[in-house]
């Protein structure tokens, strides 16, 4: 019989020379080339013509460029973020504003009808009341200047002829209880309303006339009414153009 022996990988062919194994099975090289070390690429850098200065410089400029970059990002990063949380407050904002804005409105409607319904109401009612309260009106603004002007020598009232016998009437209580030293005298005027008067004395007067005061409380309530329309109108035209 013939004798084989067995192959038992003692020889590398890699380059066509000898290596042997060691013990741990890791290859024993020889005249391989050793690793590239910071000592080497420092002495690659001065074969190149560079000096130790040009390679510190260099590196400083490269960190400053890496930390100038990291910077940078940062920044970004935090004004991204500063954006995000602005836009989300200033929606949340709006939408205060939105809801505030309709809760005024729905109040500001509320207010017009209800002024406008009671306007109407007070139309109807004010001959009425002029008629039954036009006495008490005219006794209270002749009673305030009684009280006031107690050192006047004379005051004289004018109003309505139906109201002259009433008023003769209290007059002379109103009179004591007001302590005035002076005379008044009770004039008839065909041009005034039941509850209109005028009292005058030596350098001055006031007046009370009922048709001028209800005018000036329409045209105070439509003045109301006219500026909260116009509060309004932007957002209407707004949605009609």
């Amino acid at each position: 019989m013939t004798l084989v022996r067995r192959f038992l990988f003692e020889n590398d062919f890699d380059a066509g020379e000898t290596r042997r194994r060691g013990p741990s099975g890791m290859k024993a090289t020889t005249g391989s080339a050793p690793l590239d070390t910071g000592a080497t690429a420092k002495e690659n850098w001065n074969d190149a013509g560079y000096s130790e200065a040009d390679m510190q410089a260099a590196i400083e400029a490269a960190r400053r460029q890496g930390e100038e970059a990291g910077i940078a990002k940062g920044r970004a990063e935090i004004e991204a973020r500063h954006n995000r949380r602005l836009a989300q407050a200033l929606a949340a904002v709006s939408a205060a504003l939105d809801k505030i804005t309709g809760s005024h409105c729905e109040a500001v409607d509320r207010t017009r009808t209800a002024i406008e319904l009671a306007l109407a109401i007070a139309r109807k009612l004010h001959p009425a009341l002029a008629a039954r309260q036009g006495l008490l009106e005219v006794e209270a603004a002749l009673d305030e200047c009684l009280k006031t002007l107690k050192k006047e020598p004379r005051l004289a009232a004018y109003l309505s002829p139906d109201l002259l016998d009433p008023v003769r009437a209290q007059l002379e209580q109103m009179i004591t209880n007001a302590g005035f030293e002076g005379r008044v005298v009770l004039i008839g005027d065909e041009t005034m309303g039941g509850g209109d008067c005028r009292i005058e004395w030596a350098d001055g007067g006031v007046e009370r006339d009922a048709a001028k005061i209800w005018q000036e409380i329409e045209a105070a309530l439509d003045r109301f009414l006219d500026v909260n329309a116009l509060t309004e109108s932007p957002a209407g035209d707004e949605d009609g153009n």
